[in-house]
């Protein structure tokens, strides 16, 4: 008798597990498993959904899309500040449980290549085991190192869509802050000699629950920024959108049911991904192309504090750029070690600035998804500029060299396309901003070999 019902007690759990809702970590696993050992985005090889009913197919997006383009266009005449709602600096998307992008609206695009690193982090730390992760709940994610965000400056709001206790999608709004309440006034911290001095840097935290935001996060804003009405506007601008998402997958839901949501979102991103690989190899020729730029950074005299910042230095961006048979491949190899300045990048916001070339060059006739990350391969060497290994170094201004990044890319594409004979569509780019040239003399006396 004990026997049996020892038996049973094991059966019972083994159904327990398998009827209980997958972890984030148990997805990202999966998702990570079936990519790599398949070749296709979760192991969908066949484009069933798509095939057996086009039509449903693209209603199912459509309307995925349209949720996110209202939210863009809704939210930030509801409460923004000047920089989002008239510049339109933001944007809204809907990703994976694992993060990845399915559909975004006009505005920072890629930023998109950023979602998965604030998700993945939250997996690899339990916060739906430790903590719980519910329906509505309110995350905000402001670090480089844990949530890919490429500055400070940039603010995102996460709102878990949960299905039976398990997360379904992500509704994600982010924008740029009028100010982040560094030393240096402003959203970019032009000196900072580590993140201790990059302002208002959080983790993926929770801030918010059933759509609505505590109430000590207004005292946040209030306490550690300068203008904390124009940020309180913004926050309120991020969760509309985000509650607008919400409200429109759990209809979508409802409507087309959660194995054909669960199955259309993963058709939708490998749908993509095939489409552009295709643009990759028709537009790029087989080679390498390599690239490089370069960045001043005029540190030397500011303060007499941090010795080990008290100097000049030259940051070297070099990038090559090689087409395969599933995409392109980016290698940093070769560029500057990190330094103690603001102009530093993690892997995340180094990916902010690659995707802005890659998303306009071959996303231009296909949904604007995870696909795109997926058919480029990217290298940070450790200890580079692009992946610091003192996970204290500041990146409160990387967009003062990764711009050069991007350029690389830019150049080694529209190189690629002057060779195919689209002499319209390509253009020379130049990657040094402030006009920094790789030749020539520089006009500064006291930039010299010794103090570089």
């Amino acid at each position: 008798m004990a026997e049996a019902l020892s038996e049973g007690g094991k059966v019972n759990e083994a159904l327990e597990q398998i009827n209980r809702p997958a972890t984030l970590r148990q997805l990202v696993e999966d998702r990570d498993s079936l990519t790599n050992s398949t070749g296709h985005y979760c192991g969908v090889k066949e484009l069933t959904l798509r095939d057996a009913d086009p039509i449903k197919y693209e209603r199912f997006y459509a309307k995925m899309h349209a949720a996110v383009l209202a939210a863009r266009e809704s939210a930030r005449f509801v409460a923004a500040s000047p920089g989002s709602r008239e510049m339109g600096e933001c944007l809204w998307g809907l990703a994976t449980p694992e993060g990845d992008t399915l559909a975004v609206s006009v505005g920072f695009l890629s930023h998109t290549a950023i979602f998965p690193v604030a998700v993945r982090y939250m997996a690899d730390n339990d916060y739906d085991v430790n903590d719980g992760i519910e329906d509505g709940d309110v995350y905000a994610v402001s670090d480089g190192l844990t949530g890919g965000v490429p500055h400070p400056g940039d603010f995102y709001s996460f709102v878990p869509i949960v299905i039976d206790g398990e997360v379904v999608s992500w509704a994600i709004g982010i924008n740029h802050l009028m100010e982040n309440g560094a030393p240096v006034a402003g959203s970019w911290a032009t000196f900072s000699v580590d993140t201790f001095m990059d302002g208002l840097v959080c983790p993926p935290m929770r801030t918010g629950r059933k759509l609505k935001q505590e109430s000590w996060w207004k005292a946040i804003w209030e306490r550690r920024t300068r203008a904390a009405t124009m940020n309180i506007l913004d926050d309120k601008m991020r969760l509309a959108g985000c509650a607008m998402i919400h409200e429109a997958v759990h209809k979508l839901i409802e409507e087309f049911g959660m194995d054909y949501y669960k199955r259309a979102m993963r058709e939708i991103i490998e749908e993509s991904r095939r489409m552009i690989v295709d643009n990759m190899q028709s537009l790029m020729v087989p080679g390498t192309y390599n690239g490089c730029a370069f960045r001043s950074v005029q540190y030397k005299g500011l303060q007499n504090v941090w010795a080990h910042a008290d100097k000049n230095t030259l940051i070297h961006v070099r990038a090559s750029v090689e087409p395969h048979e599933t995409g392109l491949s980016l290698d940093t190899e070769g560029s500057s070690k990190w330094g103690y300045h603001s102009y530093n990048a993690t892997p995340g916001g180094a990916d902010c600035a690659v995707f802005l070339g890659m998303i306009n060059s071959f996303s231009h006739n296909t949904k604007v998804t995870a696909g795109i990350e997926l058919a480029v391969d990217r290298n940070y060497p450790k200890g580079s500029v692009y992946n610091p290994d003192n996970e204290y170094a500041s990146n409160a201004n990387l967009w003062a060299q990764t711009v050069a990044l991007n350029s690389i890319g830019f150049g080694s594409i529209s190189r690629a396309m002057f060779s195919r004979g689209y002499m319209e569509e390509a253009f020379t780019i130049d990657g040094n901003w402030g006009a920094f040239q790789g030749q020539g003399t520089v006009s500064y006396t006291h930039l010299r070999a010794h103090e570089t």
